[in-house]
């Protein structure tokens, strides 16, 4: 097993989807950055003319419609280091691309045929899986961090670090990371499930946007009875750990949830690995 994972390692290092998925990752961060406050100055000049300068939107007190815009936008809370850290991975760009890396690299041996030089081996069904989804799991973690770390300096350089640091930040993160856990799984039962890098790829896609879509409009039209079964996916897992102020009950929603995926499509892909022919 840990030749396997060495011999993964090697190839992974060597692979250019690792470098080009890293860079698209770093450039929309900054994008969307960039975009934020681009949306600042144009809102503040437009209905002030004089910019806030701390994150903040100036919205002149005596007028009440650039407030009202203000708010339906989403444009009245504040933008800092620390909010674009927490907020960087619910882009759902972001997602995608963890997804892209996933199905390519996982998928790359069935679809040369490579795996079979590695059965040949000695190498167990167990063992090429496991292998695969902890080089996949390790590389997802790091673009994740890379995602949070990329968000809060430019965060900083374009609002300052900002307030509310604390050591529930580190928790926040951890939560984040394990949701990320949860979607690498995903991917990766995907990945088995469909065994070419195109499908796996487009699965992943289609899950990653079209579902979280689904469960909104389930829950607009099921609006009088309160159901909320966004906050159970992984995309809600990640949002609830995007706010310093979250509640408790919201915290624990998420890691249960996020842990509960990572275990569940784990599982269904090493069992679907054990039965699928090479």
């Amino acid at each position: 097993m840990k030749n396997l994972i060495s011999f993964e390692m090697r190839k992974l290092f060597r692979a250019r989807v690792l470098y080009i998925c890293a860079g698209v990752l770093v450039l929309v961060v900054l994008l969307f950055a960039g975009i934020n406050k681009l949306q600042q100055v144009v809102i503040e000049e437009a209905y002030t003319g004089i910019p806030a300068g701390d994150g903040t939107i100036a919205i002149n007190t005596g007028d009440d419609m650039p407030q009202e815009l203000a708010a339906i936008m989403g444009m009245a809370s504040s933008y800092s280091g620390l909010s674009t850290l927490l907020d960087a991975l619910t882009n759902v760009y972001i997602i995608i691309v963890f997804a892209v890396f996933v199905a390519v690299f996982f998928c790359g041996d069935y679809g040369n045929g490579a795996i079979k030089n590695v059965f040949t081996k000695g190498y167990t069904r167990t063992q090429v899986f496991f292998s695969k989804y902890m080089v996949c799991l390790a590389v997802s973690l790091c673009y994740a961090l890379l995602v949070m770390l990329t968000g809060f300096l430019a965060g900083l350089f374009m609002w300052g670090a900002g307030e509310g640091w604390s050591g529930k930040v580190a928790l926040l993160i951890l939560l984040q990371l394990l949701a990320i856990a949860g979607y690498n799984a995903l991917f990766c039962f995907m990945a088995v499930l469909c065994k070419r890098v195109g499908a796996a790829m487009g699965a992943g896609m289609a899950l990653t946007i079209l579902l979280p879509l689904v469960l909104t409009l389930i829950e607009l039209l099921a609006d009088k009875s309160g159901l909320k079964l966004s906050r159970y996916w992984l995309s809600g897992c990640i949002t609830a750990a995007s706010y310093v102020r979250v509640a408790s009950a919201n915290l624990i929603r998420s890691a249960v949830c996020s842990g509960l995926y990572c275990a569940l499509f784990t599982l269904f892909g090493w069992l679907i690995h054990q039965k699928r022919e090479v």
